[in-house]
């Protein structure tokens, strides 16, 4: 978690805050904390501004209203460390254009000739929906050395030029372009002193200050960064929405609130809260391995691509080479996390090596993929029974989080290597979950499940099958299934399979009917969606207030009557079930099923639809406003505030005070460390999805069904 980067190194220095813990700045004994100066790194993340200003005649412009990057696109060169035998850099291509390798040129902006000694070698490929190679999807750019005359500067990759400079020779491996990059935070131990100021005598001081190095990636010797909007607009990070492309969309801006959330806790994520954490609040991802478990790789790239902020990019680079080189790639345990102990496959994740390889032709990380690919491939114990046509056993586990696991690792295989094995495997993993979740017949259900419920819209199975309960019980997830989205959608997306859309149109409905359940001061009271019992009050606290969550557990049992396994944590996981009901109201849409007759007090289905995604998206909101906490910032606390911390001067006394106050925690909570995954991965994939539907969400708001007595306002 590198708090400021080099390119920060003279704004921190200057910052009030804690200048003392960078390098090369001098250290004052002890400092002061205060309010925030103007000088003061930012607490949180600003997303960057419209780029213009919405015309009254078109006030949702389509995203060919900006740049496309049909011709060419600019790419920001920065040396960030010293040495590297070339310039190296992957350029996704934009789906909008077809590249023949050998015709592309690069050219110094503002110089009059192309680079010379240019080499370029496709490194990812489009395929047809048989499975055919096609396209070049991203491109690996090395240029010489000597091209960097200055520390940054810009050039133009153009995709079909002419004249000198064209491609020649092999391209570079990555090891000699990388440099090992520490990830660092910047840590403060704190104490509340008392002076002799008449009005002000309590305040905070710094007492020891210090870098902790948490891991060690790997960065390319020079940086490459694209204007905003180019990598949503690839393949590469295919349903994905820019900042900029949301920002210009007027019917998506009651869903902003999930991409202003994104940036503050990823940089709480990043330990740039604007001040040095309390050593006690940074979780050590090396021992505290379960950050790593839903892919905190794809988080950040994910981050970069959405809000183009360099530091996110460097982070990802880091953190995705780290978890790369922790995947087992021989051996017994080969495509296994060596981050955790004990095996576990559902820590073993492509889709972020994918995007990772991508920008950069890291050798290192496709073999990791490989290695993870061949695992599942070839796991006996979930993948191959499944894609026989059913579970291992009615008491052996199963779960939505591992076949999205598993079906993640076969697209995102298939579309690293081509090898036809993996489509295969996703093929014959897709036959038996389409089944799964849509056949009504019993018999056939029982025989995929090893266990008897009634046929219903979601992917049964028993308590016992998931580890949480008796065989009797029924059990599908209302959020692990959000997981699935992004794999099918990838697999939508390569064959035109219209059945991916069924299956988000039943695992929708079984939410709405049956798996969101309200949760009201905390508690589940087993009110599903469409019967709350309990009244909606706008202005209720957070403690308080009605919520409806995806139950972590769900489902119809063989009387007929629903079960419901709903925890007051699921709260936590209002976020990403949004991606479930998003994937949902686009399904409905395509199916020209949007119409069809509703439920409840619902017109249509897709009304429906979206009711249960305002529900979903309003406690979401309601979430990420309950885990902001600003008094956990020092720079907030006055003499008077402090008092009480004082205690006297005992030290013991003083420090449990701090303590119980998380002063110098962050102050947008992350906890635990998967959380900021399992938020994000799934969930920033709405915005496309609810753009393509062409349903407008302006704002957002909880009580769409009200208790009994009460009239809920229309949608």
């Amino acid at each position: 978690m590198r708090t400021f980067d080099a390119s920060l190194a003279i704004l921190a220095c200057s910052a009030a805050v804690a200048p003392w813990a960078v390098a090369g700045c001098n250290k004052p004994s002890p400092a002061v904390e205060g309010p925030a100066s103007a000088s003061a790194p930012p607490t949180s993340y600003t997303p960057p501004p419209p780029p213009r200003p919405l015309g009254a005649s078109k006030p949702s412009p389509p995203p060919a209203a900006r740049a496309v990057f049909t011709g060419s696109v600019v790419v920001h060169l920065e040396r960030i460390a010293d040495g590297g035998k070339v310039v190296s850099f992957g350029v996704p291509v934009p789906r909008a254009v077809r590249v023949d390798p050998a015709a592309v040129r690069v050219r110094v902006k503002g110089a009059p000739a192309n680079v010379e000694g240019l080499r370029v070698s496709p490194i990812l490929f489009d395929y047809d929906e048989l499975g055919k190679q096609a396209g070049a999807r991203s491109l690996l750019i090395q240029l010489p050395a000597a091209v960097m005359s200055k520390p940054a500067i810009d050039v133009d990759v153009i995709w079909s030029g002419a004249g000198p400079g064209a491609p020649v020779g092999g391209v570079e491996p990555y090891a000699q372009v990388k440099f090992a990059s520490p990830e660092t935070v910047e840590l403060a131990e704190r104490a509340v002193e008392k002076d002799k100021h008449p009005v002000a005598p309590y305040r905070l001081v710094v007492k020891k200050a210090y870098t902790k190095t948490l891991f060690t990636g790997w960065e390319p010797t020079v940086l490459a960064t694209f204007p905003s909007s180019y990598l949503t607009d690839t393949h590469v990070w295919n349903g994905l929405l820019s900042r900029e492309d949301l920002d210009a969309n007027a019917s998506l801006k009651g869903l902003t609130y999930l991409s202003d959330n994104l940036g503050p806790f990823v940089e709480a994520a990043l330990g740039r809260e604007g001040y040095p954490l309390k050593p006690e609040s940074v979780a050590d991802p090396v021992t505290n391995y379960e950050g790593w478990l839903y892919d905190r790789c794809a988080t950040f790239l994910l981050a970069y691509a959405h809000l183009s902020a360099p530091h996110h990019l460097r982070h990802a680079l880091r953190s995705c080479s780290y978890y790369g080189s922790k995947i087992e790639t021989s051996g017994a345990r080969a495509g296994i996390f060596s981050g955790k102990p004990d095996p576990d496959t559902k820590y073993s994740h492509v889709r972020g090596l994918y995007m990772y390889y991508a920008l950069t032709g890291d050798e290192a990380a496709k073999a990791a993929a490989k290695a993870i690919a061949e695992m599942w491939l070839n796991e006996q114990t979930f993948a191959l029974p499944y894609r026989k046509g059913s579970v291992r056993a009615a008491d052996k586990l199963w779960t939505e989080r591992l076949l999205a696991v598993d079906m993640e690792a076969m697209i995102y295989g298939f579309l690293l290597f081509g090898d036809a094995r993996y489509l295969t495997a996703f093929r014959e993993l897709f036959e038996t979950a389409y089944r799964h979740v849509t056949t009504k017949n019993p018999a056939e259900l029982a025989a995929i499940t090893k266990v008897r419920f009634p046929p219903q819209d979601c992917f049964i199975h028993s308590a016992e099958q998931h580890s949480e309960g008796d065989a009797t019980d029924p059990w599908c997830s209302g959020w692990m299934a959000e997981m699935l989205v992004d794999p099918l959608l990838r697999y939508q997306e390569l064959t035109g399979d219209p059945r991916v859309d069924e299956i988000f149109v039943r695992l929708t409905r079984s939410l709405r009917d049956a798996g969101a359940e309200y949760v009201v001061e905390g508690e589940p009271k087993g009110d599903p969606f469409l019967d709350p019992h309990a009244c909606f009050e706008a202005d209720a606290d957070f403690d308080d207030a009605r919520l409806l969550v995806p139950a972590y557990g769900f489902g119809i049992a063989p009387n007929g009557k629903r079960r419901g396994f709903a925890e007051g944590s699921d709260v936590e996981h209002c976020a990403d079930a949004t991606a479930l009901t998003a994937a949902g109201i686009r399904a409905l849409k395509r199916q020209r099923a949007f119409d069809a007759p509703g439920v409840g007090p619902f017109k249509s289905e897709g009304e429906s639809f979206v009711g249960l995604h305002h529900e979903l998206s309003y406690c979401a909101k309601r979430a990420f406003g309950h885990y902001t906490r600003p008094m956990r910032d020092p720079r907030k606390w006055k003499s008077d505030d402090l008092a009480d911390g004082y205690a006297r001067g005992d030290d013991k006394a003083q420090a449990a005070w701090l303590e119980r106050q998380s002063l110098g925690h962050p102050v947008h909570v992350s906890v635990p460390s998967r959380r900021l995954s399992w938020w994000f991965n799934g969930s920033l994939a709405q915005f496309r999805m609810i753009e393509e539907a062409a349903v407008a969400f302006p704002s957002v708001r909880g009580g769409v069904i009200q208790c009994k007595g009460r009239k809920a306002k229309p949608l």
